[in-house]
């Protein structure tokens, strides 16, 4: 992206008017890097009558996690929402690969995951039949479902109604829906909420793997990183 530079003057014209001339100036263009990935331009986010977080800018290309920190209640799902698209920012802008998020929603909705507090699951439902629907949802076909679940530590489970699943189960399979979907952006609000040591270790690994592959995964626990690289979010602070 070329960032044009150069001078004007407003010339008054014989009938009285003002006319703007512009200059160009090619010494003083500036090549600018697209942002391949998100970014955020100072962001305010409001909850009610109190303002949440000011002016919060950051940018996160292929390769980057972006670890969201705070104590509860200082805006942590309110600003993961506004990234996600599922609110409006009081002002400023989320762009993705350059471009403001709303001016093509469903388009940026397709190469995002997203996990809230809400697991997404259908209870009725068992987590290999959630699975197979989650992959013809995103246009693929339904295959490795058995090995997902293998290696999520929940094969024994596949079988069983979603609504006799434990929190930590769930969350275990709407994990598994985020990890093979294919997306590039990940937006995890409390990813390892409810999961026991095993299965914060598998899902940690699996937001590694993305990550070192080109992926984008911002989320917010309060878990500490110690990952080198890791873009460090600290609300409230």
């Amino acid at each position: 992206m070329i960032r044009v530079a150069g001078t004007g003057v407003y010339e008054r014209q014989k009938t009285g008017l003002f006319r703007y001339n512009f200059r160009y100036d090619p010494a003083r263009c500036i090549e600018e890097p697209m942002n391949d990935g998100l970014a955020a331009d100072a962001l305010e986010l409001w909850r009610g009558e109190r303002r949440l977080v000011a002016n919060l800018s950051f940018t996160a290309g292929s390769g980057t996690l972006v670890h969201v920190a705070g104590k509860n209640g200082v805006g942590k799902t309110t600003m993961l929402r506004a990234v996600c698209g599922l609110t409006h920012a009081e002002s400023g802008r989320v762009s993705w690969c350059g471009e403001n998020i709303h001016n093509d929603l469903s388009g940026y909705h397709a190469e995002v995951a997203w996990l809230g507090h809400r697991d997404g699951l259908r209870p009725e439902l068992t987590p290999k039949e959630n699975l197979v629907i989650s992959h013809r949802l995103h246009g693929r076909r339904p295959v490795g479902v058995d090995a997902d679940l293998e290696h999520a530590g929940a094969r024994h489970l596949a079988d069983l109604p979603v609504r006799s699943l434990s929190a930590g189960q769930k969350k275990r399979i709407a994990l598994i829906r985020v990890f093979t979907s294919g997306a590039r952006l990940w937006l995890l609000d409390e990813p390892f909420a409810n999961l026991d040591t095993a299965g914060c270790d598998w899902a940690l690994a699996r937001i590694r793997q993305h990550v070192a592959d080109g992926g984008i995964c911002m989320l917010s626990t309060h878990l500490s990183f110690d990952d080198a690289g890791v873009v460090r979010l600290e609300l409230g602070a």
